[in-house]
Order: C-alpha cells, then sequence, then structure tokens
C-alpha cells in the first residue's frame, strides 16, 4: 500500500504497526497545528487551523482501515465521540487488538503472502439470503429477491 492509498483511501485494511506508525505522525502533526494556534500572530493561527483540518481527512482513513483489520466498519469512528467509554473502546480495538487473519469483507489481510488470493478460502457472503450477491437479480423488479417476494413479485 503506497502512501497515497494509506492517506486518502477508505478501502483496505492495515495491521496494528502501520496504524501505529500513522498515528503518531498524525499526533506530531497535530501537536505542531495545536502549538501554532496558541500563538499570538494571526498568520500562525490561520495556518494551524489548515493543517488542523488538512489533517482529519488521513487520520481517520487510516482509523478506518484498521476497523477494517477487525472485520467492522468504518462507521465505527463514531464510537469516539462516546463520552469516556468511547475512546478507550477505540484505543484497545485499534491499538492493541489483532485484525482478522483471514480474507473478510474487506479484503485479505495486510501481511499476506504472494498469491495469497489464490488459495481457497471460505469467503462471507453479503447476504445469505442471495447465492451470488455480486449477480444482478433475475427478477421482473430490480433488488434482492427478498425485497420482491416481500412486495409480493
Amino acid at each position: 500500500m503506497d502512501i497515497l492509498q494509506l492517506m486518502f483511501s477508505f478501502r483496505g485494511r492495515i495491521n496494528r504497526k502501520m496504524f501505529w506508525l500513522a498515528t503518531i505522525v498524525f499526533a506530531i502533526g497535530f501537536a505542531v497545528a495545536d502549538l501554532m494556534t496558541e500563538s499570538a500572530e494571526d498568520s500562525t493561527v490561520g495556518i494551524g487551523l489548515i493543517i488542523m483540518l488538512a489533517l482529519i481527512w488521513p487520520s481517520l482513513a487510516v482509523q478506518t482501515k484498521r476497523w477494517h483489520d477487525r472485520d467492522k466498519s468504518g462507521w465505527w469512528n463514531l464510537i469516539g465521540f462516546v463520552p469516556l467509554i468511547g475512546s478507550v473502546w477505540a484505543l484497545i480495538e485499534l491499538g492493541f487488538l489483532a485484525g482478522t487473519t483471514e480474507e473478510n469483507c474487506y479484503g485479505f489481510p495486510p501481511d499476506a503472502p504472494a498469491g495469497y488470493d489464490n488459495v481457497d478460502i471460505p469467503r462471507r457472503t453479503v447476504n445469505p439470503y442471495l447465492e451470488n450477491p455480486y449477480k444482478e437479480s433475475k427478477t421482473l423488479v430490480g433488488g434482492s429477491n427478498i425485497s420482491n417476494a416481500w412486495r409480493g413479485r
């Protein structure tokens, strides 16, 4: 994974080592920006705010990839808004617990050897009621067979 994909893409998975390296870089960046915003000069305050705003997107992208490695949605980033418990939960999940060792719905493990995708691994389906969720429905109306059955079609 290259640096642009790490910082700006919300797809894929990263391991704990990559997460901690990125987190340390972001912490330094936020600390520098915080020092700039506390200065008395208006120009450095503005630059500090711009740096803070620019670091939000990459930090969310890195956290989302780490949630993906734990086989959870990126929406788990919102747990940080829960007072007291949310930040601790996110720190434990993202920083200390290992990710899934097999392929999950977010991709292959970040430490997978070359050719790992050719190994016969049982895949988790998105919707267990559909035979193949990636094919289009053969019903008259688009959507899943379940929704068409519910509509009486």
